[in-house]
């Protein structure tokens, strides 16, 4: 599912800001073309919400390796 749809407009470029733009699971600066995704710091499946304080950006590859397991 696309971010667009999920999420308020707006969410990621907000995530990104507060993060100053580092992936939070390797620790690596997310540029521009890289894909990106939005990331659950409290899985869902272990109870976490859609709640922006529980979001943080982070690499497709990276998000794709934690899945939803807590780091």
């Amino acid at each position: 599912m696309s971010v667009k749809y999920r999420y308020p407009k707006g969410t990621l470029e907000n995530l990104r800001e507060k993060y100053n733009d580092i992936c939070q699971i390797c620790g690596k600066e997310i540029v521009y073309k890289s894909r990106i995704t939005i990331d659950h710091i409290q899985p869902q499946s272990k109870g976490g919400t859609d709640e922006f304080n529980n979001l943080q950006p982070a690499h497709e590859k990276c998000n794709w390796k934690k899945s939803n397991k807590w780091i």
